[in-house]
């Protein structure tokens, strides 16, 4: 183990310069000799109260007078507790620099919530269940781009490009709304007003309003119908699903209610269509079950599925 890491005195003798030449040396070579010095050129912008090093050696007398006297330095003592107070102090500040000067803003919903959110340029976005967005509040000015996993409804204000990220396909628009979900294997896109463009690999799609698409795998399944509306059905309570795989529906469930789901995997041949609520559990486990003929158990009080086969 390296000295700096298990001695208590080293870093306050290397503040106060007290190093011998190899243990200087041997510091100076470390990979953590970097992060300590800038830690110290922070704190040299630092003041510290002055102390009165005889008032306080009179008030630790008359504490210790009854108890039996140890020998030690107060001088050193003190030197060595101001600077860890130096140190300390350094690590909380740079800590809190860190912070206030992080431009990625990251929104997040758990399991069972859903939240809206205005973006700096008063674009809104609707973040379903189990999704996070994140985007760089810095360079926004410059490029609206946002990453997201998940499912989200935007309506974006007119200006430059805006660009949504997935790790499976992108969308970029001028001003409109649309609707993005990435779950699973699955990505979709479907446009409300305005204009978008979808790309996943080598294939461009510009879609316009009502129109969708849907890809399974990086590879293009269907070409949807987006019904009129001004919102996607999710935002108001309804989850519908247009020929997506089984496990894409049983994974809205745990979604949507927090419902453990146990069940060995269905095959993507296995494709489902239909719409439940948001608000009843029961109902559409049995909405998605029952269309395919799966026997099933469910203990509303534990929220525990368990899909028998057949």
């Amino acid at each position: 183990m390296k000295e700096w890491e298990h001695n208590d005195t080293f870093l306050a003798r290397w503040l106060n310069n007290e190093l011998t030449v190899e243990e200087r040396l041997a510091f100076e070579a470390s990979e953590e000799f970097e992060a300590y010095k800038r830690i110290t050129d922070t704190s040299a912008t630092f003041s510290l109260p002055e102390f009165d090093t005889e008032v306080g050696f009179k008030k630790l007398q008359q504490r210790r007078a009854k108890k039996p006297a140890r020998v030690f330095s107060l001088q050193n003592s003190i030197r060595y507790a101001v600077a860890a107070t130096v140190l300390i102090a350094a690590f909380i500040t740079s800590y809190i620099l860190f912070i206030d000067t992080n431009p990625v803003v990251e929104y997040q919903t758990s399991i069972m919530e859903k939240e809206s959110y205005v973006l700096p340029d008063g674009s809104t976005v609707i973040l379903n269940s189990g999704s996070t967005l994140t985007y760089n509040s810095e360079t926004w000015d410059q490029e609206r781009r946002i990453e997201l996993n998940g499912e989200a409804f935007f309506k974006v204000e007119k200006g430059i490009p805006f660009i949504v990220e997935t790790d499976k396909g992108q969308v970029t628009v001028l001003g409109t709304e649309f609707n993005v979900k990435s779950r699973l294997n699955v990505f979709a896109a479907a446009c409300y007003t305005g204009k978008i463009r979808v790309q996943v690999n080598e294939l461009t799609r510009d879609l316009n309003p009502g129109n969708g698409i849907q890809f399974q795998e990086g590879e293009l399944k269907e070409e949807l119908t987006v019904p009129a509306s001004e919102t996607p059905s999710w935002v108001s309570g309804i989850t519908t699903l247009q020929r997506v795989p089984i496990m894409l529906a049983l994974e809205e469930l745990k979604l949507q209610f927090g419902i453990n789901v146990q069940t060995e995997s269905f095959p993507d041949s296995l494709i489902y269509t239909g719409s439940f609520p948001n608000n009843d559990s029961e109902t559409a486990i049995r909405l998605i079950l029952e269309s395919f003929e799966l026997a099933y158990t469910y203990d509303a009080q534990s929220k525990k599925l368990e899909i028998k086969s057949n």
